[in-house]
């Protein structure tokens, strides 16, 4: 198996020429533990691939092929092509959600990400050098979730958010009105790809069903970093009025493969594929050690559940809530992005949400996929969008069942 870096600091040259020519100034010139975890079934089915995703004979093998890739950013990188070194880091992505046989046994195991490289470091240098820095701000944050130890991208950071200070500043009619929210928001934006908009609907729907004394569980179907997930559970810890637990459901591997038919395209197609976001498979990953930790530090309670949502769902509201499982449901976030992804947690969770429940659905105007999913299940219960749905931003939506 290859050294790929001795240390995210250097350890090859061409890695190290990479970050001397890309440095920020340049960049930006140009523009114990609280949580349980509910395991995943012992037989998840392996994800439907797409026709150019190809196999490996070996775990070997698929490491050397996103060795070469990553060769090929760097030198793309370096020879100024940051579109197309940004698409080959994005193909690394991508790769990372495959697995193949261990050659020391049968057994089919995953990529460690810590191996593969600093690929989201490099991608926020290309987003920089394409003048996005608020992508380059994300692609930075996923770094970190898994490769905690890169001084580079840490310090990257620090200086993307200091040029983004403007933005994250809170209305003051919010730091008026919701001091604690104020309190909160801070910290957990650097575990979060939502912004203030969502985070605050996702904060002031919590504390109203809270309030109201709504029974059921809080549910997240897509955590990424966890930011989001730690404010839901500080809500439950500072209003809820009896026992409630917030369950995060995720991959923690990154998003899965989109759908083979075409359906999670960007705005009705205007913005292209998965692929061409730039935050198609295998992106938007949150390790869950890390957001088991990120829990741990606000000494919050989380429940996990590792796996496709399609794998676990039904088994976790199957059990109940006497086996573990859910009940009822206060309050859902609905972060899934793909049209399968969120068919499926609207099938299984909008039956148990409870009479008064909120339910705060994100990229329902961005991913087709998503607002597809999302009209064909309130057409087969009646409902209808227009009348039900309420804007959160320009992106996310949120209704309350009747």
């Amino acid at each position: 198996m290859m050294n790929r870096f001795a240390h995210f600091g250097g350890g090859r040259c061409s890695f190290r020429m990479v970050m001397n020519s890309v440095r920020f100034a340049s960049t930006v010139a140009a523009t114990t533990p609280s949580a349980q975890i509910i395991n995943k079934p012992s037989a998840v089915p392996q994800q439907q691939q797409q026709a150019d995703m190809p196999t490996f004979s070996s775990i070997t093998e698929l490491y050397r092929n996103i060795d070469d890739l990553m060769n090929e950013s760097e030198t793309t990188i370096l020879n100024g092509n940051f579109p197309l070194a940004l698409k080959r880091l994005n193909r690394v992505k991508e790769l990372t959600q495959l697995k193949a046989p261990s050659p020391s046994s049968e057994t089919v195991v995953s990529l460690d990400p810590a191996v593969v490289g600093p690929v989201d470091y490099l991608r926020a240098l290309c987003f920089l050098r394409m003048k996005d820095p608020f992508h380059a701000r994300q692609a930075l944050l996923e770094e970190l979730r898994f490769n905690h130890g890169n001084d580079d991208a840490r310090d990257l950071l620090h200086r993307v958010n200091s040029s983004l200070k403007a933005s994250f500043e809170l209305p003051e009619a919010i730091v008026t009105s919701e001091p604690l929210f104020a309190t909160l928001y801070a910290p957990p934006k650097d575990h979060t790809m939502l912004n203030c908009p969502r985070l605050f609907g996702l904060y002031i729907h919590g504390k109203q069903v809270c309030e109201d004394n709504i029974p059921g569980d809080f549910i997240e179907c897509g955590v990424a970093g966890g930011g989001s997930t730690v404010l839901l559970a500080t809500v439950i810890k500072h209003y809820s009025k009896t026992p409630r637990r917030i369950i995060a459901c995720d991959t923690f591997e990154g998003m899965p493969v989109p759908d083979v038919g075409g359906r999670d395209t960007i705005e009705s197609g205007k913005g292209g594929t998965a692929a061409d976001s730039n935050w198609g498979t295998g992106t938007c990953a949150g390790s869950l050690v890390a957001v088991r930790n990120l829990a741990d530090h606000f000494a919050v309670d989380v429940t996990f559940v590792p796996g496709l949502f399609q794998d676990t769902l039904p088994i976790l509201i199957g059990r109940g809530s006497k086996d573990g499982g859910v009940g009822k449901v206060a309050m859902a976030h609905l972060d899934c992005d793909w049209y399968e992804s969120t068919a499926s947690c609207l099938h299984h969770v909008f039956p148990v949400l409870s009479k008064g429940a909120i339910m705060q659905i994100d990229d329902y105007n961005y991913w087709d996929g998503c607002q597809q999913a999302v009209k064909e299940h309130f057409a087969a219960n009646g409902l209808v969008p227009e009348v039900e749905l309420n804007k959160v931003d320009h992106n996310a939506v949120w209704m309350r069942k009747r």
